[in-house]
C-alpha cells in the first residue's frame, strides 16, 4: 500500500478505528503480559463469537509517553486495529482534523498516517 510518499505493508500498521471497542492485532509477538486463555470475547459483524488466540498488553511509545492498551489477538483479522478510545482513555488526544496525537498539554507528540478516510499508526511505535 502506498500512502503519500511512503510504501507500507498493512501488517506494519494499526488502523485507528472509532467503531472498535477493543484493540485487535494479528500476532501475539506484538503483546506483553499474554494470557492464552482470555475471558474476553471478540464479536464479528453479525455478533458471531470469534475465537481469539490470546489477550495481552500493547505498549505504544510516543516520545517520552508510553501507553498500554488491552488487546486481543485474532490471526484471521485482515488488519491490526486500535480502538480510537484506547489512547483517549490514557489521556492522549487523537486530533483527527490535524492528523496528530497530542499529549495532555495539547502538544503534538506523533503524526497520524493519513490515507483517505482511514488513519493509521505505524507499528514502529511498539
Amino acid at each position: 500500500m502506498i500512502l503519500g510518499n511512503y510504501s507500507y505493508n498493512l501488517n506494519d500498521l494499526l488502523i485507528v478505528d472509532s467503531g472498535t471497542e477493543i484493540s485487535v492485532v494479528r500476532v501475539t509477538s506484538l503483546l506483553t503480559n499474554l494470557s492464552f486463555n482470555p475471558s474476553d470475547q471478540l464479536l464479528g459483524a453479525e455478533d458471531d463469537v470469534l475465537n481469539v488466540d490470546a489477550a495481552g498488553t500493547l505498549c505504544l511509545k510516543f516520545g517520552k509517553t508510553t501507553i498500554r492498551v488491552k488487546t486481543l489477538t485474532f490471526p484471521d483479522t485482515s488488519c491490526n486495529l486500535i480502538s480510537l478510545h484506547d489512547p483517549e482513555r490514557t489521556g492522549l488526544i487523537i486530533d483527527i482534523q490535524h492528523r496528530a496525537i497530542l499529549n495532555k498539554n495539547e502538544e503534538k507528540i506523533e503524526d497520524i498516517i493519513n490515507c483517505g478516510r482511514y488513519i493509521y499508526l505505524p507499528l514502529s511505535l511498539i
